[in-house]
């Protein structure tokens, strides 16, 4: 008996150990130099900066947390830092990467990728950014300064006039969707004065698999209708999470609806459109989460929020429809919680996660973030004659 205990202690002893001494992998992306000078008042919004505090700090903050003195004042217990909150009027602060949505199971592998390092200052509008960020940076104790760069959604208009009605025979194998008829980029047979075979394949795809419900796809956009009748068997069962409030009630809208809908309407069911990985019906067809980081009125929030929660919660796919509003801009957190994504989403079905990026609407080249970063595939658009897509 004393024999199997101490056996029995000594393996507990091992697994604590192993589990103190767990690492985990951490893969960034490049992270080219913006120039700050030629940045434009409308590119960021005003009266928020986000820092990365050095590593070298990070205990002295698990020690002592932020706080507000009783004299407003922010105070990081670090120096410099407070002399330059104090000098430039830092009246509010936030943890960025601290959300509601988080499971305190990840918590260990969120600080091994830095996360916990993040805050957002706020202060005047009038303070001028540039300058604070050069001085932050300068002051030794900050790893990252940044502002928080203006985004928007990718949204395609369809042009005044453009016609909507059309019909064509279908492949062999089609749903039964009543408006399936009308998604000529799935299979163009030459509707719309288009040129035949100006899709994507989609039917040749479905031979292979039409979706499977082992796959959660996390739609970063406004929020997900999850009562539709087209949508509702495929979402997730806890539905997502809306950055924007952090609260999980999601607010829908028309956009972030319409993507869903395209990854995984419920194919064959005899409603409304077909999706790509809609399945043959309810019982099959990827999954889906809402994380909402806009509003239906295209106000937003928590963009390096969603990615972490969605590999945390098992997403295997990151689908974004929204990019900056200004090219050659970037945030690194956000950067980083794509990075992410990539090591540690795909759930069950994938080893590692996949982001997707609209490349977007503004029919211009140019280094568009995130569309352009290395750890996202960028989709761009055609129209039904192959061409160039208007937008």
């Amino acid at each position: 008996m004393r024999f199997l205990l101490t056996l029995l202690t000594s393996c507990l002893m091992f697994t604590m150990n192993v589990n103190a001494q767990q690492t985990y992998r951490v893969v960034k992306g490049p992270r080219p130099p913006i120039d700050l000078q030629s940045l434009s008042e409308t590119a960021y919004t005003k009266g928020v900066l986000s820092i990365k505090i050095s590593d070298k700090y990070a205990q002295m903050l698990d020690e002592n947390p932020v706080q507000i003195d009783v004299r407003g004042n922010i105070v990081f217990g670090i120096p410099v830092i407070d002399q330059l909150n104090q000098s430039w009027g830092v009246d509010d602060f936030k943890k960025t990467f601290e959300s509601e949505a988080f499971k305190t199971r990840f918590t260990e592998r969120h600080r091994a990728w830095g996360f916990h390092r993040w805050y957002k200052l706020y202060f005047d509008d009038a303070n001028d950014v540039k300058q604070m960020i050069q001085e932050y940076m300068a002051s030794g104790a900050i790893e990252v300064a940044e502002p928080e760069y203006s985004k928007q959604l990718v949204v395609n208009q369809q042009p005044a006039g453009a016609p909507e009605d059309f019909s064509f025979k279908g492949p062999a194998w089609t749903p039964n969707d009543p408006r399936y008829d009308e998604q000529w980029h799935y299979h163009n047979t030459g509707q719309q004065n288009g040129t035949p075979d100006a899709d994507i394949d989609l039917p040749e795809a479905w031979e292979i698999n039409r979706g499977s419900a082992d796959v959660l796809v996390a739609i970063i956009d406004q929020g997900v209708q999850s009562s539709h009748p087209d949508l509702q068997a495929h979402m997730w069962p806890e539905i997502g999470f809306n950055f924007v409030n952090n609260t999980p009630n999601i607010a829908p809208g028309d956009h972030g609806s319409h993507v869903a809908g395209t990854v995984s309407a419920i194919n064959n069911n005899g409603l409304g459109v077909a999706g790509v990985a809609g399945g043959n019906g309810p019982d099959d067809g990827v999954r889906l989460m809402s994380c909402q980081v806009f509003n239906p009125t295209f106000g937003g929030g928590g963009f390096e929020l969603a990615p972490v929660y969605a590999a945390d919660n098992g997403a295997a796919i990151s689908q974004n429809s929204w990019g900056y509003t200004s090219k050659g801009y970037y945030e690194q957190a956000v950067l980083d919680a794509i990075d992410y994504f990539n090591v540690n989403g795909g759930g069950g079905a994938l080893l590692g996660g996949i982001t997707i990026f609209a490349a977007g609407n503004d029919n211009q080249s140019g280094q568009w973030y995130p569309g352009c970063y290395e750890g996202c595939f960028s989709v761009a658009a055609t129209n039904n004659q192959d061409k160039h897509a208007w937008y």
